[in-house]
C-alpha cells in the first residue's frame, strides 16, 4: 500500500498530457492487481522451475501481461498508413527506374511526362508528342506532390475518424457519469453583451437550468456589460436570481461587470468566484442538448485534460438558406476537420462556448480582452503551458445564426483577424514556453496550418479544376504531361473521398434531430459540392483580416447580431446588426 502511494506522487509527462498522479485514489482494487502484476513477473522469471500446473497459469500470465500492453494511438496508425503510402509510391517509381531492366529510367519518364494525346503537326498522323517540362511546368508539378501528400494525410484520418466514432456508447457514457459515487459539482459562465442579447438572455438562462443535465450540484453564472441602465430587465434577472424555486435546486447568480467591454473581462470578473471542480463557458444565444455536459464531463475525467471542446448547431432553422448553410459548415468542421486535426497534432481549441474546463486551470489565467478571438489566445497559451485539450463532437450545443450576410461577414472577419493575431503572437510565445519540441511543432501546426491549407485550397480547389478544364477545352493553350493529369485526377478522387466522409458521417449522425438532420444531410452535400465558394471567402478574409492587423484597423469587439424573433414585451432599443462594445 505504502509503495503504490508512493508511485502515484510520480508525474508522468506526455506530450499531449500532464498527469498529476498525486492525487490519485489508491484503492483495494488497484493493490490487488499490483500484487498480480508482481506475481506475474516472478512466474515468468522462474518459469523453468515450476510445476506443469504452475506452467499453465504462467502461460496465461503472459497472455495478461501482453493484453495489459497499450493498443497504438489512432494518430500513430494514420502516420504509419501515411508513411506507407508514401513508401508504396516510391517503391514503384524505384522498380521502374531500377528493377524494371527492360525499360531504362528515361524510357519511363518521357512516357510518363507525356501527352495523352498529339499536338503539333504530328497529331495528325497519330503520333504522341512529349511535353518539355520548363521551370512553370515544373513548379506546378512539385506543388501538387505536396498538395497529394498533404491530401493523403487529411483523408487517413478523416476515414479513421468516421470508423471510430462508430465503436463508441453515448448510453454507455452516461450510464457512467450517472453512476458516479462521488458527483463533482459544475459551474457555468454566461456572459452577455447589453441591449444586443437583451431579447434572448432570459430563455437562454431558463434553457441551461431546466435542461442540461448535471451530475451534481449546479450554479449559472450570468455577467453582463451595457453601455446604458436598462432596468426593466436588468430587475428581471434580478429577481430571477433571487427565487428559490429554480429547476432542480440550482443557483443562479447574476452580475453587471462595471466597466467592462467585452467577453473577455465579463468572464475574468467571475473567475476569481468560482468554488466548483468544473466550470463551463456559453454565449448568450446558446442552447446547450440536455446531455452535453454529461458528455463533456465523462471524457474529461477518463482522459484528464484541462478543457473539452464541444460542437455547435444553427438552431433556428427557420433562418433560410444562409443558417442552413452554416449549420452544414458547423457539422463539417466539429465532426470531421476539428477531430482530424487531435488526431494529427494530439492537440485541440477551446472555441469560445460550449467548453467545459477544470475551475483550477482557468482560475490559474485570464482571458486577454485586447484580442479578438479571446478563446482562441487562451487555448495556444494553455497548450503552450503543457495542458491538454479535446474535443467531443458529440457533446452539441444550438446557437442562432446571423441576423444578416453583413453580420456573417463582419462575425467571420472577426474570428480570421483573432487566429491571425495568435499566430503572428505564436513565435513570441513559444519562446517563452518550455513545452516540448513536438508539442510546441503540434501547435504550430494548429495556427500555421490554415494558411498553408489555404494555399492547398486555392491550388487544389480553383487553379486545378480550372487549368483541367482549359487542357481538355483548348490543350494547345495549356497541356501538361500525364504525370500532372494523374496528380489531378488523384486529388480529385481525393476530395470525392473527403465529401463522402462528410455526408456518410452526417448520415449516420440523423438520430439528433430526425427529418431536420436528413434535410442537413443535403446541405452537407452542397457544402461540400461548392467547396471552391467557401475557399474564395476564406481567403477573402485572411487578405482583409491581414490588411486591417497590419494598417492597425482592427477596432474594438463587437457582437453578432442573432436571427431572433424579438418579444413584444421587451423594450430593447434598436442596435446595429453588431454592435461594438463602447470604448474609451
Amino acid at each position: 500500500m505504502d509503495m503504490a502511494e508512493a508511485n502515484c506522487k510520480e508525474q508522468v509527462h506526455d506530450d499531449s498530457i500532464i498527469v498529476d498522479r498525486s492525487t490519485c485514489i489508491v484503492d483495494s482494487v488497484e493493490d490487488i492487481k499490483q500484487d498480480a502484476s508482481d506475481v506475474i513477473k516472478i512466474e515468468v522469471e522462474h518459469q523453468d522451475e515450476v510445476s506443469p500446473v504452475t506452467k499453465g497459469s504462467s502461460r496465461s500470465s503472459v497472455t495478461t501481461m501482453w493484453s495489459m500492453v497499450p493498443a497504438p494511438r489512432p494518430s500513430t496508425l494514420c502516420i504509419a498508413v501515411t508513411v506507407s503510402s508514401i513508401l508504396a509510391v516510391a517503391g514503384t517509381l524505384a522498380y521502374f527506374s531500377v528493377g524494371d531492366h527492360g525499360k531504362n529510367w528515361s524510357y519511363w519518364l518521357e512516357h510518363f511526362f507525356a501527352q495523352e494525346k498529339a499536338l503539333a503537326d504530328k497529331t495528325k498522323e497519330g503520333e504522341p508528342v512529349l511535353v518539355q517540362y520548363d521551370a512553370g511546368r515544373w513548379f506546378y508539378f512539385v506543388l501538387l506532390c505536396i498538395i497529394f501528400v498533404v491530401n493523403i494525410t487529411i483523408i487517413i484520418p478523416a476515414l479513421t475518424v468516421v470508423v471510430r466514432r462508430r465503436c463508441k456508447s453515448i448510453n454507455t457514457k452516461l450510464n457512467r457519469m450517472r453512476n458516479l459515487e462521488d458527483k463533482p459539482s459544475v459551474e457555468a459562465i454566461l456572459p452577455c453583451f447589453l441591449p444586443n442579447e437583451c431579447e434572448i438572455i432570459e430563455e437562454t438562462i431558463r434553457h441551461i437550468l431546466k435542461s442540461v443535465e448535471s451530475p451534481g450540484a449546479f450554479k449559472l453564472w450570468v455577467v453582463y456589460n451595457t453601455p446604458k441602465d436598462m432596468p426593466e430587465l436588468e430587475e428581471r434577472l434580478k429577481a430571477m436570481s433571487e427565487r428559490d424555486d429554480l429547476p432542480h435546486g440550482r443557483k443562479l447568480v447574476v452580475l453587471r461587470a462595471e466597466g467592462s467591454k467585452s467577453k473577455a473581462e465579463n468572464i475574468n470578473l467571475v473567475l476569481p468566484q468560482l468554488t466548483g471542480k468544473y466550470v463551463v463557458i456559453y454565449d448568450a444565444d446558446h442552447h446547450p442538448d440536455p446531455e452535453s455536459l454529461m458528455l463533456m464531463l465523462e471524457k474529461m475525467i477518463r482522459r484528464g485534460v484541462a478543457c473539452i471542446q464541444g460542437s455547435t448547431y444553427i438552431r433556428n432553422l427557420n433562418a433560410g438558406v444562409v443558417g442552413r448553410v452554416i449549420d452544414a459548415e458547423f457539422f463539417v468542421t466539429h465532426f470531421i476537420y476539428f477531430p482530424i486535426m487531435k488526431l494529427v497534432t494530439r492537440n485541440a481549441v477551446f472555441g469560445g462556448s460550449n467548453g467545459l474546463w477544470q475551475t483550477a486551470v482557468l482560475q490559474s489565467t485570464t482571458f486577454d480582452h485586447n484580442m479578438q478571438c479571446e478563446d482562441i489566445d487562451l487555448s495556444v497559451r494553455m497548450l503552450l503551458e503543457k495542458h491538454s485539450i479535446d474535443f467531443c463532437p458529440e457533446a452539441r450545443s444550438g446557437e442562432l445564426a446571423p441576423v444578416s450576410l453583413r453580420a456573417l461577414f463582419k462575425q467571420r472577419l472577426r474570428w480570421a483577424i483573432g487566429w491571425d493575431q495568435v499566430s503572428l503572437q505564436l513565435f513570441s510565445k513559444m519562446g517563452g514556453s518550455d513545452a516540448k519540441g513536438t508539442r510546441k511543432t503540434a501547435v504550430s501546426y494548429v495556427c500555421y496550418s490554415r494558411w498553408f491549407m489555404q494555399i492547398v485550397g486555392l491550388v487544389a480547389g480553383i487553379v486545378t479544376p480550372i487549368l483541367s478544364l482549359i487542357q481538355r477545352v483548348s490543350p494547345s493553350h495549356c497541356h501538361c504531361g500525364l504525370a500532372t493529369q494523374l496528380l489531378q485526377t488523384c486529388m480529385f478522387y481525393c476530395y470525392i473521398a473527403l465529401g463522402a466522409s462528410c455526408i456518410l458521417e452526417a448520415m449516420l449522425q440523423t438520430r439528433h434531430r430526425g427529418a431536420q438532420s436528413w434535410i442537413q444531410v443535403l446541405f452537407v452535400a452542397l457544402f461540400m459540392f461548392l467547396g471552391c465558394l467557401y475557399i474564395i471567402f476564406q481567403a477573402t478574409l485572411i487578405c482583409f483580416s491581414m490588411f486591417k492587423i497590419y494598417t492597425g484597423t482592427v477596432g474594438g469587439w463587437v457582437v453578432t447580431a442573432r436571427n431572433v424573433q424579438k418579444p413584444t414585451e421587451l423594450k430593447c432599443a434598436a442596435v446595429d446588426e453588431e454592435a461594438p462594445a463602447p470604448l474609451d
